[in-house]
């Protein structure tokens, strides 16, 4: 069922109407009679103030369209993404403060934040790592218990880290754009550990001279390695 369309009334209406219900005092119905409007809308009337509240401030100088379009330049890739606000204004042909372009991305659900930092994957090791994934989905708690879970921290002896920012919506930090992809380096010392089951190892300080790369055989290059068990 549609719903009803709102009658159309007049200012000149709206007056009289106003006028009988607070200066002749008539009841809503003698007002609906007289002025042939449903009661509902002459309450309406004599309910809405006499003065309509006037908008608090200017309007926002970037309309919907401008706005949508800043978006989709400042998302169409990597590069654009971690642009500042300003360039992606200028490659759009908009003048607007940062403030104005901040408001105006947050507006369509988007922000300025630090870029996660991921090890990069080509597409070769994603596959690795999705057929890994589908073979192992059905594998149970005590499945994976026999599997030893490894970790490890690096010291940089050389070099700054620095933050990127990039332009996204929540949620949307691990899209591939908005990664900040990492590269093995060699100026760095790794402390290296691991868990197994309900045990823990040792922290092992790791010698890439004279062990190389970490792999599946860890335990033939680190015979040291003892576990012991979790505290709870």
């Amino acid at each position: 069922m549609e719903a009803e369309k709102r009658e159309c009334v007049s200012y000149k209406q709206r007056c009289a109407v106003r006028t009988l219900r607070f200066s002749a005092n008539w009841t809503y119905r003698q007002i609906a009679e007289e002025q042939k409007l449903s009661l509902s809308t002459v309450f309406d009337i004599c309910q809405a103030p006499s003065t309509p509240k006037k908008p608090k401030g200017r309007p926002f100088s970037l309309d919907t369209p401008t706005r949508r379009r800043l978006v989709a330049t400042a998302t169409m890739s990597a590069a654009y993404r971690r642009m500042p606000l300003r360039e992606v204004a200028a490659a759009c042909g908009v003048q607007a403060c940062e403030k104005t372009l901040r408001k105006a991305f947050r507006m369509e659900g988007y922000s300025r934040r630090v870029a996660r930092k991921k090890p990069f994957l080509d597409e070769r090791k994603r596959g690795l790592r999705l057929d890994f994934a589908q073979a192992h989905q059905h594998w149970t708690k005590d499945d994976w218990r026999r599997v030893i879970w490894t970790d490890e921290c690096y010291v940089w002896l050389s070099g700054h880290s620095s933050r990127a920012w990039v332009t996204r919506r929540p949620g949307e930090e691990f899209h591939d754009d908005c990664l900040l992809p990492k590269f093995a380096k060699q100026d760095m010392i790794m402390v290296w550990g691991g868990i197994l089951g309900g045990r823990k190892c040792e922290a092992v300080l790791w010698d890439k001279d004279n062990w190389g790369t970490i792999t599946s055989n860890i335990s033939k290059k680190v015979p040291c390695v003892r576990y012991s068990s979790v505290a709870s």
